[in-house]
């Protein structure tokens, strides 16, 4: 089990849930977009109405818990979903407009979920452009690895191997560093 502050604990299932709600927000259901207006009315004709309660109460359950330990972001995610269940759920709205009081009162947005997920996609972008470096410097191919080096920087500016690697390659290939 995962410990969370104030001894809130998520258990497996529960945190397979939260995956299943992040992985639904990153990847969306085959045939049900975002974008379609339609998404909530074909989602909610999918499963019965003991099967949505249910859902929906662990999915409140859920952000409650989140909540409680303060993990903001994810707590609006669950809570966010009820309404693919239920797009009219009173209870779901007001859990989300009292989380929003929250998070303005401490001071904190809701961009938490799309930075950490932007910072790991750069992270990976960022080992695969090392790997790219090293193979054009393994072929002398070093205007290719200028260029892999300066995309390395646009992701990461203060990567001090990277800027260091860069003015040699710089020096190495124009004589000259700026």
């Amino acid at each position: 089990m995962l410990e969370l502050k104030k001894k809130v604990y998520i258990n497996l299932h529960t945190r397979l849930i939260l995956i299943m709600i992040l992985t639904y927000l990153l990847n969306p259901t085959p045939g049900v977009s975002l974008a379609d207006h339609d998404a909530p009315k074909k989602l909610e004709q999918e499963y019965t109405q003991k099967e949505k309660e249910k859902q929906i109460t662990e999915l409140l359950e859920l952000g409650d818990s989140l909540a409680e330990a303060k993990d903001y972001n994810y707590a609006l995610a669950a809570y966010e979903q009820v309404f693919l269940l239920d797009p009219n759920h009173r209870k779901a709205s007001a859990k989300i407009d009292l989380l929003k009081k929250r998070m303005a009162h401490e001071g904190r947005d809701e961009t938490g979920v799309v930075k950490a997920v932007y910072d790991e996609e750069a992270k990976e972008r960022v080992r695969k452009l090392w790997v790219e470096v090293r193979n054009c410097l393994n072929k002398e191919r070093f205007g290719q690895a200028r260029f892999a080096l300066e995309k390395i920087l646009l992701l990461d500016p203060e990567n001090q191997e990277a800027q260091k690697l860069y003015q040699d390659l710089k020096q190495k290939q124009f004589g000259k560093v700026s």
